[in-house]
């Protein structure tokens, strides 16, 4: 099951919420910065000279299945 699912119905571990508690801030600022995107092109710049957004940074996710990633080559 899903970590935030696991949250949402009570059925997680400390750590699986604490990791959670850890990704909201990224997890907000990626909302922020898509939202903002969507309004570029409202901007009377827009198309000539439009201010585009700061992409916020990738949050490190330790569960992520690249580091487990077994090579079978």
């Amino acid at each position: 099951m899903d970590r935030p699912y696991g949250i949402e119905i009570g059925e997680s571990t400390p750590g699986d919420e604490d990791e959670q508690a850890e990704l909201l801030p990224a997890l907000r600022a990626w909302k922020s910065y898509k939202f903002a995107l969507g309004k570029v092109t409202g901007q009377a710049v827009w198309p000539a000279a439009p201010t585009w957004p700061a992409e916020p940074a990738a949050p490190d996710i330790s569960a992520s299945p690249q580091l487990n990633a077994v090579d079978l080559t």
